[in-house]
């Protein structure tokens, strides 16, 4: 198995063993270099402008700007890697340690990560702390 097979299976694995459903990923380079941004890429900043400017840490005076704007003042930040919409289930606690968990009910958050592997270990971090705190 080459690296890269071998480095997609390990996160296939960590996203798989901490209840993690990565909805959406933009590569943001791809969203730079065309004069509007990506349908899922507005999607995300319109559908979810709070978890979009934590994320970026971005003031919403720059989020209700103009695309381009936006895709400069990200850029000018140094934002050249994936920001992804991210789910984990709500895990019910029960009897003896027993658990149960259901994708009807779950957390979600919009991350950036500068790669991939780093995007996962994100999320791993934030899936945890969701479930330690339920």
């Amino acid at each position: 198995m080459n690296d890269v097979n071998a480095m997609n299976k390990e996160c296939m694995e960590r996203l798989w063993t901490n209840f993690i459903r990565i909805e959406k990923v933009v590569y943001l380079p791809s969203v730079y270099a065309w004069p509007e941004f990506s349908d899922e890429f507005s999607e995300l900043m319109e559908s979810y402008p709070d978890e979009f400017m934590q994320a970026f840490s971005m003031s919403d005076s720059i989020l209700n700007e103009d695309d381009d704007v936006i895709a400069r003042w990200l850029f000018g930040h140094g934002f050249l890697g994936f920001v992804a919409m991210i789910h984990t289930p709500v895990i019910k606690h029960g009897y003896e340690g027993c658990t149960s968990y259901s994708w009807g009910r779950y957390h979600q958050s919009l991350i950036y990560a500068d790669s991939i592997q780093s995007l996962v270990a994100k999320a791993v971090s934030w899936a945890a702390a969701q479930h330690k705190s339920q």
